[in-house]
């Protein structure tokens, strides 16, 4: 993973941002790195290979009682990165009780890291990675998803998308560029912002009460001082009530 995408999954964790991440050598191939900090996992080495058989979610966390058979002795079981967390939550260990899963979280975002790729997962009598990837989507997400169907109940800001995107301004005396697009279920207090790479905030497009329901809000492409803003990539964050969500968007010239 580059710097430059490495230093965008920081901002977009500032900026209230959910992230997975996973790989044989994902703790250690960010040691040093700001990002590997936002992880809160300890990397206590790379494992002997082949390692893992078996996989069981940890007692008292919302994986619990999960179990994945594991390819052993093949490529997927190859230097898997042996974690622990001081801070975060061991969600899943290997046969050998060492962890494999952290996840962690504060008042700004949410990071699961697995050593293990997912794909890589043998479903059980018991488990399966539908089933583990609805859980991970509830607790990253702070959505909920039901099994029978999939169907996912639509929480504040689900639906959020900008239109077009990525767009462009023309001429010095710019209508609207774009348009963000939502819909709440409850009528409660909602803002909607803009804010760029650093994470500095460039613009308040909504705050206040919202009725339920679709709503639409234009932009013109400048900041709260009326300034226009240069072409970039932007986040922008809808908050509401509980709910939160937070998307990329290209601006060009």
């Amino acid at each position: 993973m580059s710097s430059v995408d490495q230093q965008i999954l920081v901002e977009y964790l500032e900026g209230g941002g959910s992230l997975y991440i996973e790989g044989a050598e994902v703790a250690y191939s960010l040691l040093g790195t700001e990002l590997f900090s936002y992880l809160n996992v300890n990397y206590l080495g790379n494992g002997a290979a082949p390692a893992v058989e078996e996989l069981y979610g940890e007692e008292g966390t919302f994986l619990q009682n999960m179990y994945f058979s594991f390819p052993y002795n093949s490529y997927s079981d190859y230097m898997l990165d042996e974690l622990d967390t001081d801070t975060g939550i061991n969600l899943m260990t290997s046969q050998d009780g060492i962890s494999r899963v952290i996840a962690y979280s504060n008042e700004n975002y949410r990071v699961i890291t697995s050593s293990f790729v997912f794909g890589s997962l043998i479903d059980t009598e018991s488990s399966t990675k539908t089933d583990l990837m609805i859980r991970y989507l509830n607790y990253l997400a702070d959505i909920t998803v039901e099994t029978d169907n999939s169907a996912i109940p639509v929480p504040a800001g689900l639906y959020l998308k900008n239109y077009p995107n990525p767009f462009s301004s023309s001429g010095t005396a710019r209508s609207a560029v774009t348009k963000f697009s939502f819909e709440i279920k409850n009528g409660q207090w909602t803002e909607l912002v803009v804010f760029n790479l650093k994470g500095q905030l460039v613009k308040t497009l909504y705050s206040g009460n919202l009725n339920a329901g679709k709503h639409e809000i234009a932009w013109d492409g400048k900041d709260d001082n009326n300034q226009n803003i240069s072409s970039g990539v932007y986040f922008y964050r809808l908050k509401s009530g509980v709910h939160s969500e937070t998307k990329k968007m290209l601006l060009l010239k």
